[in-house]
């Protein structure tokens, strides 16, 4: 300040510049009912407040910076939004896409009680994709058939039997047993 004589007076006032924390995440594709994670990858420290949305998914585990586990029971794509306040700054918000593929379901039937050496024909009851896999397990059957079959099946030896179906689809999965009464000829 400089008055008419020409007195100089001179005012200092520190400022401090806070850098405000960036806002992004990363997401992992997840299955319809099973938790997917969310991370955030931004700058800003983990005691800062963290806003997130997660559009319809429900939170199993996870708080402030994170990371999160995340369940969605419908499939779709959903976004994932975070926005980062660190000392009264408030970063941009980030949006990140993540999808989730619906789970097949493996069911599958048969006869329940067959004599050794009889054909039992084994069904997949279920739903998937075109692009599922099948992964089948006979328990020391011998069968017959491709991917989701029908399958024609035959034990040698009689005893109580699992027949497992393991379907895969976009890393998605569910697993079916039925069991089979393998009875001796008389």
């Amino acid at each position: 300040v400089t008055n008419a004589g020409g007195w100089i007076k001179p005012y200092n006032q520190q400022i401090v510049v806070t850098q405000c924390g960036t806002a992004s995440l990363t997401t992992t594709n997840g299955c319809q009912g099973t938790a997917a994670t969310i991370t955030y990858t931004g700058t800003a420290a983990p005691a800062n407040a963290f806003t997130w949305n997660f559009h319809g998914g429900t939170v199993v585990s996870g708080t402030g910076a994170g990371p999160y586990s995340v369940v969605w029971n419908t499939s779709g794509t959903f976004n994932v939004d975070v926005s980062v306040t660190q000392s009264g700054c408030s970063a941009a918000t980030a949006t990140q896409p993540i999808t989730i593929f619906a789970t097949p379901n493996a069911s599958i039937s048969g006869t329940a009680a067959v004599c050794t050496g009889q054909n039992n024909t084994i069904n997949f009851n279920g739903t998937a994709g075109a692009g599922a896999g099948y992964a089948w397990n006979f328990s020391g059957g011998t069968g017959s058939g491709t991917g989701s079959g029908p399958y024609s099946v035959q034990w040698a030896t009689a005893g109580n039997y699992n027949v497992q179906l393991v379907v895969t689809e976009n890393g998605c999965r569910d697993t079916a047993t039925f069991a089979v009464a393998v009875n001796a000829i008389p």
